[in-house]
């Protein structure tokens, strides 16, 4: 969990730097590192997050015979696990950009976990499309004899910081912004 908790910081960093160049906004590493207080909302998150697979890994550990090692692998078996995997990880879509959340707008768990899942639900599946293609993107990177995973999250941390810039972006003063795209602007 300390390694979790570590590795959710620097992401959400990583995260919010994205999102302030890609606003136009000067920012130096110092920034990626200035949650502006909310340190411990998204620690607390992370915490909450961590649990998320829970019910996969403790339905493997049930279900698991030491006697036949591919019951797992049984019809009945197979279906549960990747029931609660698509569940597990559809949660996961909906709820991963609430760091960004309660970074950038400096709000508490519970709202901004409601904002996330309001905000992110209408447009789920081309979410999913587009998160495949970037976890796609580092695991190319992953499995380039790891090396390439240096090249190859920073891409995808830009994704997640764009997307949720396309999604918060404050409104241009004064102009009525036409969508372009497939999710509309939230204003």
């Amino acid at each position: 969990l300390p390694f979790n908790a570590c590795a959710q910081l620097l992401f959400i960093g990583l995260q919010r730097r994205a999102l302030l160049q890609s606003r136009g906004i000067p920012s130096s590493l110092t920034d990626m590192f200035n949650l502006d207080g909310m340190g411990l909302h998204v620690l607390a998150f992370n915490g909450i997050y961590a649990l998320l697979g829970l019910p996969g890994q403790l339905y493997y550990a049930l279900a698991n015979n030491p006697s036949n090692p591919l019951s797992l692998f049984a019809p009945d078996h197979a279906l549960t696990f990747g029931a609660i995997t698509l569940v597990m990880g559809s949660v996961h879509i909906l709820i991963g950009f609430t760091p960004l959340i309660i970074v950038d707008q400096h709000l508490s768990i519970g709202p901004a976990l409601t904002k996330s899942v309001t905000t992110f639900g209408p447009h789920f599946l081309p979410l999913v499309g587009v998160l495949i293609c970037a976890y796609l993107l580092a695991f190319c990177g992953f499995i380039a004899c790891f090396i390439g995973v240096l090249f190859t999250i920073p891409v995808v941390v830009t994704i997640y910081g764009v997307i949720y810039n396309d999604f918060f972006r404050p409104a241009p003063v004064g102009a009525v912004e036409q969508p372009s795209s497939w999710y509309p602007r939230q204003s």
